[in-house]
């Protein structure tokens, strides 16, 4: 914006500079990561499932190929886990 008006004196370049900034996409900062976590393993028939669980984020590891199965019963299996942590 500043390369548009090579010409400008200090009242101009300020007017320039405050334009960018009211333009500008406003930065939202992220919450901080939560530090803690929680890991547990589960013993499977097809081995050992290693879940890592922290603020906003599970992560399931076991050797099976999830993309494999049908989403309808992948959908209820996530439904059903959803269910089961906040039931009282």
């Amino acid at each position: 914006m500043l390369g548009r008006a090579p010409d400008r004196d200090a009242e101009a370049e300020v007017a320039v500079l405050k334009d960018f900034v009211h333009r500008a996409p406003k930065i939202v900062k992220p919450r901080p990561k939560s530090v803690s976590k929680t890991m547990l393993r589960l013993p499977r028939p097809e081995g050992e499932a290693r879940i890592a669980a922290s603020d906003g984020r599970v992560e399931l590891r076991l050797a099976r190929d999830f993309s494999a199965l049908d989403r309808a019963r992948l959908q209820q299996a996530f439904e059903a886990f959803f269910d089961a942590l906040d039931a009282k």
